[in-house]
């Protein structure tokens, strides 16, 4: 069984994590992207690796969530400085949010609060909000500051919304199989497809409207939250070493 790694050493760790990323410039394959200080004065920075944290930082959290990029250079110059979606990391109203909410209430028994939350990408991409980050700067992102969450936290399971940050993760951690599409990605195979250090790790479509219908709209992406909810709960109800201090 692993050693219990208090909650107070877990925050020291990731805090340290979030300055690096506070003083890193990241030079991508193509392109220079922002930090959140290069932006709006400041204003998103916050104590975390990315702001989509600050409602979910359970650093004992049984599920870690993990999303491809918070926001572009675009979107966040066009909403300006608001200061909700500041307080919370994320615009609570927005679909894929309320959508991500929904799925995590009704498959897998938490609140959104209850989890860990964090982006594959750290950083700010340009363009608009759908904009494509290249897959080797998406790795190198995830390989720096993703998977060193997971192993941080180390959550029961790690569920990635979207293929993009999925496979990121698989490269970052040098997973055998090359690419995974989205089919493959929820299923429970024996052995597990994609672990980190031992914590299983799967991918759902984008909660998104663009995410969704790609994969033929909500009656095919509810089943593979459903699946996974099970297997989740399944997690849940082995023995575990107790919470952290």
């Amino acid at each position: 069984m692993d050693a219990v790694i208090r909650a107070s050493d877990k925050r020291v760790a990731l805090s340290a994590l979030a300055k690096k990323r506070q003083a890193e410039t990241f030079e991508g394959y193509s392109r220079r992207y922002l930090n959140f200080s290069d932006i709006l004065d400041g204003y998103y920075e916050c104590d975390h690796v990315v702001p989509w944290t600050i409602s979910a930082c359970d650093v004992d959290a049984e599920l870690m969530l993990i999303s491809q990029d918070w926001a572009s250079e675009e979107f966040l110059l066009k909403t300006g400085k608001d200061e909700k979606q500041k307080a919370f990391g994320q615009v609570a109203d927005l679909a894929t949010n309320v959508q991500t909410r929904t799925m995590l209430e009704k498959h897998m028994k938490l609140s959104f609060r209850e989890t860990y939350a964090t982006d594959a990408f750290a950083f700010i991409k340009s363009g608009s909000m759908n904009a494509r980050i290249v897959f080797r700067d998406l790795v190198k992102s995830a390989s720096d500051y993703a998977l060193p969450q997971i192993r941080i936290v180390r959550p029961k399971m790690v569920l990635c919304l979207g293929s993009a940050p999925f496979n990121a993760i698989r490269k970052a951690s040098g997973q055998a199989g090359g690419w995974f599409n989205l089919e493959r990605s929820y299923q429970v195979e024996r052995p597990l497809h994609t672990t980190v250090d031992g914590i299983p790790v799967f991918a759902v479509a984008h909660p998104g409207g663009t995410g969704t219908r790609s994969i033929g709209g909500w009656q095919k992406a509810e089943p593979r939250w459903e699946a996974l909810g099970n297997y989740f709960q399944s997690l849940r109800a082995q023995p575990t070493s107790p919470r952290s201090a």
